[in-house]
């Protein structure tokens, strides 16, 4: 995580919202940050994380795996990647905290 951060060192937010490679390393950082808590309160390993599941961090951060808020984006988003079925073709173990 370090050479993420050293790469984001010196850039203004404004500065870096408007670079593409700049964005993209922000991006990537903020779900590193959450995506193990984010596998925690699904009962899932990071790698079985799904798209979806990355969404959800995006609305509301720590709490968005768990946030039943999220829900709706969520469902928005699987609708948007996965078609009008709404599933991503995978399977993974249920969690007390899906949608």
């Amino acid at each position: 995580m370090r050479m993420l951060t050293s790469f984001l060192d010196g850039w203004t937010w404004d500065a870096c919202a408007l670079d593409y490679t700049c964005s993209r390393w922000c991006f990537k950082l903020y779900m590193q940050l959450y995506e193990l808590t984010c596998a925690v309160d699904l009962g899932v390993t990071v790698a079985e994380l799904k798209c979806h599941d990355y969404a959800r961090m995006w609305a509301s951060g720590s709490s968005g795996c768990r946030n039943a808020l999220t829900c709706t984006y969520e469902q928005s988003v699987r609708r948007d990647c996965y078609g009008s079925s709404g599933g991503d073709g995978t399977t993974r173990p249920p969690s007390n905290n899906d949608c």
